[in-house]
């Protein structure tokens, strides 16, 4: 988790990029807005979305981990696809639902799957499968809906000036040269150095004291999985969107 580092981080500069959000001009008055990493957290999530006030002219781009460290997994997984029928919505692919996909055995490109156990799987096993659930009940739980929406999960996503990911890219390589494992798992190599790329990344993933703005990327996972708090930004005014846990308790 980075804490004290945020200090770091924000005092480098990446002269390239510095100035691309005064030159993002937004042209209607549409929103985009990211979502940070949810991690279960249903209660946080609904918080969230009666503070954004969604319109149908908005897009929301979320960015990964659904699942997994709450308790209400299968909630999350619910609204988020009543959700994308009245909004226009992308998701993209976190490293936790790529290892529950790994370890159900459903797509081939998915890795760690024998460590789904040690990161907070067992919480969605009981969002699934009752209190008394272990994860191999998993395996019959899942609704098949919800393993369509999970196997259809988006690795990135472009948009004007932005790319998202869920955890970062490795700096210095084009997009289409990118691993798929550095996109879904990178931190610290992605977080503390110039990206290289021509568009500010919009990430989650890491956890982070605060919503961090740089000049080359934006990080948004705000620790929802740890009891801290979820966050959102309207990227186009940079407008942020924080629910603390202990405003839902």
């Amino acid at each position: 988790m980075i804490t004290k580092k945020n200090d770091q981080v924000s005092s480098i500069k990446y002269p390239r990029l510095v100035g691309i959000f005064a030159s993002l001009q937004q042209v209607s008055n549409k929103r985009l807005i990211a979502v940070g990493d949810i991690h279960g957290q249903f209660k946080m999530l609904k918080f969230l979305m009666k503070k954004v006030k969604p319109d149908k002219t908005d897009k929301f781009v979320f960015l990964g981990d659904y699942i997994d460290r709450g308790l209400q997994s299968k909630e999350v997984i619910d609204f988020l696809l009543d959700f994308a029928k009245e909004y226009n919505c992308v998701f993209l692919r976190g490293n936790h639902e790529d290892m529950l996909l790994s370890f159900l055995g459903l797509d081939e490109k998915a890795m760690y799957g024998e460590s789904y156990q040690y990161n907070g799987g067992e919480y969605t096993a009981i969002s699934y499968a009752g209190a008394d659930a272990v994860l191999e009940d998993l395996k019959n739980a899942i609704p098949d809906n919800h393993i369509e929406f999970i196997k259809s999960l988006k690795y990135y996503h472009i948009e004007d000036n932005f790319l998202f990911v869920h955890a970062g890219i490795m700096p210095g390589i084009p997009l289409e040269d990118q691993k798929l494992e550095d996109l879904i798992w990178i931190r610290y190599q992605f977080i503390y150095y110039p990206t290289g790329m021509d568009k500010i990344i919009v990430f989650g993933h890491t956890p982070l004291s605060k919503v961090f703005i740089g000049d080359d990327k934006i990080g948004l996972d705000t620790g929802a999985g740890y009891k801290m708090a979820l966050s959102a930004m309207e990227l186009y005014t940079k407008k942020i969107f924080t629910v603390k846990w202990e405003e839902i308790k």
